[in-house]
C-alpha cells in the first residue's frame, strides 16, 4: 500500500454490533454539541453529525467528543451523509461502521441515551 494513503477511522474496526438500536427523528431544536447553550436545550440533547464522527483521526479526540457528551442526558448520532451508489458492498460497510459507532457511544455513555437519526432505520433494517 502507498505510505501516502491513510486508513481513517481504523481504530472502528472489529467493534461489536448492537442487537437494538434506538432511533429519533432530527428536528431543528437539537443542537449540535460544539452550540451554546440555549433555550432550546431544555431537552437537554445534543447531536453530533456522521460525517464530523468520520472525520476524526485519533482516539484523543474521540475521547474529548466523549466528554463534552456526559454533561447531557441524550446524543443523537445524526446521518448527515449517506454515500449515494449502488455497490451493496460499500452500503453494507457504511452500515456496518454506523452499528459499530452507535454501539461506541453507547458503551462510553453509559448514563446517557444515544440515538441514531430516523433517516437511516430503513437502510439498517435492510439485509445486505
Amino acid at each position: 500500500m502507498k505510505k501516502s494513503y491513510k486508513l481513517l477511522g481504523s481504530f472502528w474496526d472489529r467493534l461489536e454490533i448492537p442487537k437494538d438500536i434506538s432511533f429519533i427523528k432530527d428536528n431543528s431544536f437539537i443542537n449540535n454539541i460544539d452550540d451554546e447553550y440555549n433555550i432550546f436545550d431544555i431537552y437537554n440533547i445534543k447531536k453530533v453529525n456522521i460525517s464530523d464522527i468520520l472525520k476524526i483521526e485519533k482516539v484523543s479526540d474521540l475521547n474529548i467528543l466523549i466528554e463534552k457528551m456526559k454533561n447531557y442526558n441524550s446524543l443523537l448520532i445524526n446521518i448527515d451523509y449517506i454515500p449515494s451508489n449502488d455497490n451493496p458492498i460499500l452500503t453494507s460497510l457504511f452500515i456496518k461502521r454506523i452499528k459499530q459507532i452507535y454501539f461506541y457511544f453507547s458503551n462510553q455513555l453509559t448514563n446517557n441515551t444515544v440515538y441514531l437519526s430516523e433517516n437511516i432505520k430503513e437502510a439498517i433494517q435492510k439485509p445486505y
